[in-house]
């Protein structure tokens, strides 16, 4: 029988010390990242829920410069006052967006992006087919749309509103002015998404558009 050398089995000890002493360090760091990541988690978790909480309807302050460019953006500090100017220019807005006809395509689809946000998906298909109306008959016309009258009626979830449209052609001479009115019904929503709010603040969804040509009107 061999015997053993006493400085190989040394070594042999000292070599496995080392390496039981590194995982035992290992270990300890892993544990001090898991408890770490723990009392990052319940922080983040306690957060949510307080989030959830809140208020759901969070309205959006922003400015626009001369171009239409956003300037500034940011949560209001409390619940905005809606009172019937601010409805009377959200329905203005909408009004202008699915009647003018505007040359630059990126427009278009701002306009229909703002009319989209504002109407209540019960109606949609029908707002659509006005949309598709108005672009296929001015093809190679702008429509400029001035509002004439705006006032609400005894309800006040229904607006009465006329304007008129003015072709303008290519030249940038103007030519036929037509006349129209139409009963607006709408309901307002509190939980909008925040893209929904930049062009729709006040939460109000198109119920009810129908407009009619005023063949009298002047």
């Amino acid at each position: 029988m061999t015997k053993q050398n006493v400085y190989l089995h040394q070594l042999e000890k000292d070599g496995w010390n080392d390496v039981q002493a590194y995982h035992i360090e290992n270990e300890s760091a892993w544990r001090s990242v898991a408890i770490i990541a723990i009392c990052a988690l319940v922080i983040v978790s306690i957060f949510a829920i307080y989030m959830v909480n809140q208020d759901k309807h969070k309205v959006l302050v922003f400015e626009k410069d001369s171009l239409g460019n956003i300037t500034t953006l940011g949560l209001a500090s409390k619940t905005i006052n809606v009172d019937n100017k601010i409805i009377a220019h959200q329905l203005a807005n909408f009004t202008i967006a699915l009647r003018e006809v505007p040359k630059d395509a990126v427009l278009k689809r701002r306009n229909i992006d703002i009319v989209h946000k504002m109407t209540d998906p019960a109606i949609k298909a029908q707002i659509d087919q006005m949309f598709i109306t108005q672009y296929s008959k001015y093809i190679d016309t702008v429509i400029a749309v001035n509002l004439n009258q705006i006032k609400p009626l005894e309800s006040g979830k229904s607006w009465e509103i006329s304007w008129s449209e003015q072709e303008v052609l290519a030249d940038g001479s103007t030519g036929k002015t037509t006349n129209f009115s139409s009963v607006i019904s709408f309901i307002r929503k509190d939980s909008l998404d925040t893209k929904t709010q930049l062009v729709n603040p006040i939460g109000l969804l198109i119920t009810y558009i129908h407009p009619v040509e005023d063949i009298n009107a002047k």
